[in-house]
């Protein structure tokens, strides 16, 4: 792979043309760019006060998904006495890849914006 560098110096533009051998390797050791977020509903018994997305304790990993076109969110099972009605309160609109519901999950009810 070959990468022109331009340079300006008294007598005007000079090109140089350098060689890179190991760049292939370099870039096949960078992380795949547009990777999906998945975020997992946990209704957060027993850490969270209300049915909001927008409480961190709700998530399982404690984190509020973001809208985007690589959001994938999953409600299944709740433990315990888990928030069923889970109100949309970040974004309007929000924009997600996909919406899963398990066989597990229990009557889910979603509100919000």
């Amino acid at each position: 792979m070959r990468c022109a560098s331009l340079s300006k110096n008294t007598t005007g533009v000079k090109v140089s043309t350098l060689w890179f051998s190991g760049s292939l390797v370099f870039l096949s050791l960078l992380p795949p760019l547009g990777r999906a977020a998945t975020f997992t509903w946990s209704g957060g018994i027993p850490l969270s006060l209300n049915d909001n997305w927008s409480t961190p304790n709700n998530w399982a990993t404690a984190v509020v998904p973001l809208s985007g076109f690589d959001t994938d969110l999953f409600f299944g099972a709740v433990s315990g006495s888990g928030r069923l009605n889970a109100n949309q309160n970040v974004g309007n609109p929000f924009a997600l890849q996909s919406l899963t519901f398990t066989n597990a999950a229990a009557g889910y009810s979603l509100f919000g914006n």
